[in-house]
């Protein structure tokens, strides 16, 4: 079946963010951005810092407000969900963010930020934790990591438990803003690697965060290329980097090649 014939897991239809700042101009953060993201596919939004990437990783994930356009998950309209319809976005919608350490509480265990999401969708204590632990496995770790304090691991190691995380609640879209722009280029492939096959044992949707085109070529199937908080270019992966259609992009790769 052909893309054109299924529903997407996420569309951005026309999405903007203007940040209000009294007594300075409105900032335009994305302008008109639009794409989407498939079952088992991994998209990624690339761009210079500034470009918006991030505003939309935050709109996507409902973390901030959507300014106008929308944002469509599994084809239901989830721009200006509040309260229970919220929280359910979160339960589809998981994110790995650029400082894993950052993202944990550090006077609690890893395992402790794993198992809290589940639990508080009404999954008891032992399952969760069995899942916890099988989940650490799957993503590389050994099963102590549970007891564990994000100060106690390294930076890798944690992005790892992250993802442990964020696969606990079982999504349709995982968001990854930057997830491996702070670790090193070995620890990078790995967690690259790793991300490529979660996505294609169960599935799920994948969109990769990244101002490295070179990196999104090992993983990605399709490229949207940000510039100016615009979207100047999308296509598959291999096109864009082989034959790209906007002087951004080519900007970009002159960059990395």
């Amino acid at each position: 079946m052909s893309n054109a014939d299924r529903v997407p897991v996420l569309a951005v239809r026309d999405l903007c963010r203007v940040f209000r700042r009294k007594g300075f101009d409105d900032a335009v953060a994305v302008e008109g951005a639009s794409f989407e993201v498939y079952a088992g596919e991994c998209v990624g939004l690339v761009g210079e810092s500034g470009s918006g990437k991030s505003t939309i990783a935050r709109m996507v994930t409902r973390l901030i407000d959507v300014t106008s356009g929308q944002v469509l998950l599994c084809g239901r309209d989830i721009t200006r969900v509040r309260g229970a319809k919220r929280r359910a976005v979160y339960e589809s919608v998981q994110m790995v963010f650029q400082d894993p350490a950052g993202s944990f509480d550090p006077r609690r265990t890893l395992g402790a930020g794993i198992v809290e999401g589940p639990m508080n969708c009404g999954v008891d204590t032992s399952e969760a934790r069995r899942c916890a632990l099988d989940l650490l496995v799957r993503c590389g770790l050994p099963k102590d990591m549970m007891d564990r304090y994000p100060r106690e691991v390294s930076g890798g190691q944690c992005q790892r438990v992250a993802i442990a995380r964020a696969l606990a609640m079982q999504p349709d879209l995982l968001v990854c803003d930057e997830a491996t722009s702070a670790l090193d280029v070995t620890v990078q492939r790995q967690i690259v690697q790793l991300l490529d096959d979660i996505r294609r044992d169960t599935g799920m949707a994948l969109l990769f965060i990244c101002h490295d085109l070179a990196l999104v070529s090992q993983i990605c199937d399709r490229v949207v290329v940000m510039g100016q908080h615009r979207v100047v270019e999308v296509g598959p992966t291999v096109d864009v980097i082989n034959n790209p259609q906007s002087e951004h992009t080519r900007r970009l790769l002159a960059a990395v090649l």
